[in-house]
């Protein structure tokens, strides 16, 4: 088949990158790892932060890419320096859950390293808070955000 590509990721992808070098060019003064920066994206954003990966050069590949309920939006061949993959995504949301497990799996038949978190819709909740709000720990909607934080400090992203 054909592969499919959305030309509106590919303008995102772009933004990405450029963001990237922004951060390298930027890391001394900004006190900042290049090697330990990463991707988050949110549904269509884990989608956008992927197809950037697909055109990433060594220089510009993140650490770590973050998907939170979104799956590829363009056919992903896991590349050999792939960053590490966390994946969080509810099962109630079909469509999107088997996108997700399907870019896991990739990782997996690579060798490439990648977790991800299927929740249910009693222990899922949502994924976002209002701006400035913060979920407390032992509620759906917070508990995804302490497992994600949890996965960073056992790779060395935070501490």
């Amino acid at each position: 088949g054909a592969d499919f590509r959305d030309p509106a990721a590919d303008i995102a992808a772009e933004d990405a990158l450029n963001t990237m070098r922004l951060i390298n060019e930027n890391a001394g003064k900004w006190n900042i790892d290049p090697k330990k920066t990463g991707w988050m994206g949110f549904s269509a954003g884990g989608g956008v932060a992927l197809a950037a990966m697909m055109s990433a050069t060594d220089d510009l590949m993140p650490a770590f890419i973050c998907s939170v309920y979104g799956p590829s939006l363009i056919d992903i061949t896991v590349p050999e320096n792939a960053p590490k993959l966390y994946v969080a995504v509810n099962a109630d949301h079909m469509n999107v859950a088997a996108g997700c497990m399907a870019l896991f799996m990739e990782w997996q038949k690579a060798g490439a390293e990648s977790e991800i978190h299927v929740y249910n819709q009693n222990s899922g909740g949502v994924f976002a808070t209002r701006p400035g709000e913060v979920a407390p720990k032992r509620t759906p909607e917070g508990y995804w955000l302490y497992a994600f934080y949890n996965w960073m400090v056992a790779n060395g992203f935070s501490k």
